[in-house]
Parts: C-alpha cells; sequence; structure tokens
C-alpha cells in the first residue's frame, strides 16, 4: 500500500494486492489427495481529510476474497475436501464512510463508521459437507467505538454494531439429493449467524494503587441457522468481571470470572436441530509476569 501526502490534511491511499492460493489434503484413511490452486488481485483506495490533528474523516473502497481451504474441519465451508475441492473464491467489495476522534490529549479514542460489503460467488450449502458457488449477499452497517483512558485510573472500551444483512440472490435451492428449485425461499432474508445488533462493553478502575476492578457485558440479537430464517437461538446478555493485584511493577494477580449471572446462551445456530451452547459461568486465576 502506498499512502501519499496530497497536503497536510489530504491523504491517499491506494494499494493492490496479487495472492496466489495452493492448498491440498490428503487423508489417513484413504489415503485420497484433494487440492485447490487459485489466484486473485485485491484492491483498496481511501481518501482521508484531517479537520484537525486528532481528527480525521474517510472514504473507502476495498476488494477481498475468500479462497477454499482457509481453515480445516467437518462441514467447514472453507476446508478443501472431495466435494468443496472445484469452489472458487467468495468476492467481495466493502464501501465505507468514517470518522476517528483522538479525545483527552489522545488518550480516548471515538470511532464511527458506516459500510456495506456486497459479496459475490457466495457459497450455498447442499448438505453437510457440501457446498456451491452462486448467490450474492449484502450487508449495510454502522459500527461505533470507544477505547482508552478517560481519567489516568479510568478505562473503557466500548463498541456497537448493527448489521443489516441480506441474501440479495441466493441461487437455487437445492435438496441433499442435489435437486434444485426456483425459486429460493431464502431470498430477501437475513444471513446466518448474523445478528442485528450486537454491543460489548469493558470498564477497568483503580481503585487502588496496586488494585484494579473491573466489569463488563457483551449483548446480542438472535440469529438465524438456516438461510430461509426458520431455526434460530435467541439473544442474550452476558456480564463478566476482574479484580487485579499488582504484586509489584512486574507481577501481578488476575481473577476473571466470565458469565457472572450463568445465563444459558447458544454462540452459533446451524441448519439442523442442534446449536453450540456457550460455556457457564467460570472463573480463571492468572499469575502474569512482565519484563
Amino acid at each position: 500500500m502506498d499512502n501519499i501526502e496530497i497536503t497536510p490534511q489530504w491523504l491517499l491511499d491506494l494499494g493492490v494486492r496479487w495472492d496466489k492460493f495452493d492448498t491440498e489434503l490428503k487423508t489417513n484413511a484413504t489415503g485420497v489427495k484433494v487440492e485447490n490452486n487459485t489466484d486473485f488481485f485485491s484492491y483498496q483506495a481511501g481518501l482521508t481529510f484531517k479537520p484537525t490533528e486528532n481528527s480525521s474523516i474517510y472514504a473507502s473502497f476495498a476488494t477481498s476474497a475468500n479462497p477454499v481451504g482457509i481453515d480445516a474441519g467437518d462441514g467447514s465451508e472453507t476446508a478443501v475436501n472431495a466435494n468443496n475441492k472445484d469452489l472458487d473464491p467468495e468476492k467481495a467489495r466493502t464501501f465505507e464512510i468514517g470518522t476517528k476522534w483522538d479525545l483527552f490529549n489522545d488518550k480516548l479514542n471515538a470511532t464511527a463508521a458506516i459500510f456495506r460489503t456486497e459479496k459475490q460467488n457466495t457459497r450455498i450449502q447442499l448438505d453437510p459437507t457440501t457446498y456451491t458457488n452462486g448467490g450474492d449477499s449484502k450487508v449495510d452497517g454502522i459500527e461505533l467505538g470507544l477505547n482508552g483512558n478517560i481519567t489516568d485510573k479510568w478505562a473503557v472500551s466500548a463498541g456497537y454494531t448493527y448489521l443489516d444483512s441480506e441474501q440479495t440472490n441466493p441461487g437455487p435451492s437445492c435438496t441433499r439429493a442435489g435437486v434444485c428449485t426456483y425459486p429460493n425461499a431464502a431470498k430477501g432474508k437475513q444471513l446466518t449467524n448474523v445478528p442485528k445488533n450486537s454491543a460489548t462493553l469493558w470498564t477497568t478502575y483503580k481503585v487502588l494503587p496496586q488494585v484494579t476492578l473491573g466489569a463488563g457485558a457483551v449483548a446480542m440479537d438472535k440469529v438465524y441457522g438456516n438461510t430461509t430464517n426458520t431455526k434460530w437461538v435467541p439473544g442474550y446478555v452476558r456480564y463478566d468481571a476482574m479484580v487485579k493485584y499488582d504484586v509489584n511493577k512486574n507481577v501481578n494477580v488476575q481473577l476473571n470470572v466470565n458469565n457472572l449471572s450463568d445465563v444459558r446462551y447458544f454462540s452459533k445456530a446451524y441448519a439442523s436441530h442442534f446449536a453450540t451452547e456457550a460455556e457457564g459461568r467460570s472463573a480463571v486465576v492468572s499469575l502474569n509476569f512482565k519484563y
């Protein structure tokens, strides 16, 4: 990427990237080797205006691709197997407008952005281990963030995200036997496992020179597990807490308690009849060394 300073207030970012991605898998059980080889270009352009030294307003455009083989696992849509080895990369382009502000002598950073991501060549699931290329989708979003120190003793990290997702052209509706019909009932529906609203808050306060207390929350809307939005898991709010004791400048002991209220919630929904249940209340004690 190249950063060009047009004037002290105007900055231009331009970038191009070429990726070649080769991956293969050979199972011990059958000895059969499958592979996927692909290459693609990605582009990025952005224009930034700095009205003041501690603030900026920007607009950007970027493309990206998601090839087969970046992870592995039973049923993973990006794993290389006999069913998925010929899939082309998913392609996406993102338009974004945002602003960043450094407050309290650069101790606190505030951000805000609106964006649209359009995905082409979206992978469509035919059965638990088989995907095909086809279909378009989009996500219109808003992101707000606040990170840093309000005072020397009080730190905060907060974020809110709104995602309006839609399957604009999901392609054919196919059964496990490979029988496909039009139109697809998923058209216009929300993307799977994409919540409309989500938020996080974490704050710490040094109550004594050696003692820091922390607390926070994570909130998320319900998510759908299938493309037609008939299977879903409910939203949730989870609370966490922390206490840290500094033994000296290099050593501290920390206790984290996650999911204080022991709420039962699910981290992911699936098209079939099950979902991934998240961890209940848990406590972790850690001894940290810094040198």
